[in-house]
Formats: structure tokens, C-alpha cells, sequence
């Protein structure tokens, strides 16, 4: 799979508005959390418009790192604001942890910070070095607090979202960690998910309307 400008901004536009009606369907937090993560590809596409070693290259590279690290924190905090039912209480402290665990591994890959994010059109995905860094398993830290917060804080199709976002992000890890493009491409999927959702979710929330209707039909015509 290759990657360029046309594929990044046709990523964000499908995604965003994918993830705008989720959130007017009622999934408020899917609608949140994947709205916060597609805005990676808006961010990708300024990147390959911008594809080399300059200022701007590298501020949106950092703008990008944020975005991308604050995902787990977005999430939490729809969860904590969406939903009524209360996380338990080890999620707040894996919270925790994974903030001091963000700050320990920026601090000792802090010169990654300042370095260009550079792809080649169509042959090469965007190099995100930020994540190649000393003790980079530490994502692997990070995929899972993302599943057990989406396990934990969805009352409704909790093991969906956590199977695509295992999938996307697996699937992504096995087919271009030797390049170097896992991120890149991880946000490139992850944008199609809410997508996919509306699918599944439209269906069946129609399924669960159809069947309550029998069911009051049955009760009526059983009196």
C-alpha cells in the first residue's frame, strides 16, 4: 500500500465526516475519539504537501507526535464526560502510569522531537522516528490502554471497537514495521473505522428497532 497527498486528504474527508455522524447518531464518544484520531491524516496530508526538511516539516511533525500520544487521553476523557456508568477504578491508575510512561520516553528520545517527518510519494510512508525510539514496546503499552478503555467504557459494542482497533493496528505493525511506516499507516485505517461502524451500527440498531416492534406486536395481540 502507498501513500501520497490525494490518499491522505480523501482519508481525513471520509473519516472526519464518518466520525461527525456517529457522534449526531448518538455514539458520542466513537464520534470523539475517532474525530480526534483522523485529524492525523489532515495532519499527514500538510506533511506531504510539505515533504522536506523545513520548519514547517518539522513543527507539524510535532503538532502530529501531540495529537497522536493525546489519543489514549481523548478517549478517556469522552468516556469520563459521555458516559453515565463509571470506569473502574484501575483504569484511573493506568492512566496515570501512562502519563509518567509518556514523559520518561520523551525525555529519553527528546532529540527525536525535533526531527523531520519525511515520506517518498508512493513508494515510502511517512517516517514517524518519534515512534522508533529507545523502548519503543511502549506502544505496545499504548495499544493496550486504548483496548481496555474502549472495552471498559462503551456500554454498546465495546469488543467491536476493540477488535478493529486491534486488527488495524496489528495488521499495521506486521506488514510495515520494516519500513517504518506502522503509525503512518495504523491512521490511515483507523480512519476508515468509524466508516465502517456507521455500517455495522446502522444495521443493526434497525435489527434491535425491528424486533422490539414484533415484540410489542406480540404483546398486544396476546392480551
Amino acid at each position: 500500500m502507498c501513500f501520497n497527498s490525494t490518499i491522505s486528504i480523501i482519508s481525513y474527508i471520509i473519516g472526519f465526516s464518518s466520525s461527525l455522524l456517529l457522534y449526531k447518531r448518538g455514539y458520542q464518544i466513537e464520534g470523539v475519539f475517532y474525530g480526534w484520531v483522523v485529524q492525523m491524516q489532515l495532519i499527514e496530508y500538510l506533511l506531504w504537501i510539505n515533504n522536506k526538511k523545513t520548519t514547517i516539516n518539522k513543527n507539524l511533525t510535532k503538532l502530529g507526535i501531540a495529537f497522536t500520544h493525546l489519543q489514549p487521553y481523548i478517549l478517556y476523557l469522552a468516556i469520563n464526560h459521555f458516559n453515565k456508568n463509571k470506569l473502574p477504578l484501575y483504569v484511573h491508575q493506568l492512566m496515570f502510569i501512562f502519563l509518567i510512561l509518556n514523559l520518561i520516553y520523551f525525555n529519553v528520545n527528546s532529540k527525536l522531537l525535533n526531527l523531520n517527518t519525511i515520506g517518498i510519494p508512493n513508494k515510502l510512508e511517512l517516517q514517524w522516528k518519534i515512534q522508533y525510539g529507545k523502548y519503543k514496546r511502549f506502544y505496545l503499552i499504548f495499544l493496550s490502554l486504548l483496548l481496555i478503555l474502549t472495552i471498559n467504557g462503551l456500554n454498546k459494542y465495546n469488543y467491536l471497537n476493540a477488535v478493529l482497533i486491534f486488527i488495524t493496528y496489528i495488521g499495521s505493525y506486521i506488514k510495515y514495521d520494516k519500513t517504518k511506516g506502522v503509525g503512518s499507516v495504523w491512521c490511515v485505517f483507523a480512519a476508515y473505522v468509524p466508516f465502517l461502524l456507521n455500517i455495522i451500527y446502522y444495521i443493526n440498531d434497525n435489527n434491535d428497532n425491528n424486533n422490539n416492534e414484533k415484540n410489542k406486536s406480540l404483546l398486544f395481540f396476546g392480551r
